[in-house]
């Protein structure tokens, strides 16, 4: 069982992420967060495998939120998920210490799979 920290202050965004998640892995709990800083608190109060966070939320940037996780939790899977194509913006989170950019208007397939391999990166991180 996988938990996964979907933060992005979009509830439809959020829903649809987990529909299409939960169907290509029924297994999957998901914790939803609105803000950056509802974010911050989560990931670093609970363990989550993966933490999906849109890259525009209100409140604290979300580049410093993204470094202060990895500051305090260095192995915490980040996937920076936007509709910023950009290749600056997936450059300034990856920079910040997401592991991860996808965009919302990648395919269904595209996401689904880049969620699945990261959840399989973690299980294979994890100690033994």
């Amino acid at each position: 069982m996988h938990k996964i920290l979907i933060a992005d202050d979009h509830s439809l965004s959020r829903a649809g992420l987990k529909m299409l998640l939960y169907r290509a892995a029924p297994g999957l709990v998901f914790h939803e967060v609105q803000t950056a800083g509802e974010a911050l608190e989560a990931a670093l109060n609970n363990h989550f495998d993966l933490v999906i966070m849109d890259v525009n939320m209100p409140g604290e940037g979300t580049a410093e939120c993204v470094r202060k996780i990895v500051k305090q939790k260095p192995s915490q899977y980040i996937m920076m998920y936007s509709m910023n194509t950009e290749p600056v913006y997936e450059k300034k989170f990856l920079l910040a210490g997401a592991r991860k950019y996808i965009r919302k208007n990648d395919n269904e397939q595209v996401i689904k799979e880049a969620v699945l391999d990261a959840l399989l990166e973690v299980k294979t991180d994890a100690p033994a």
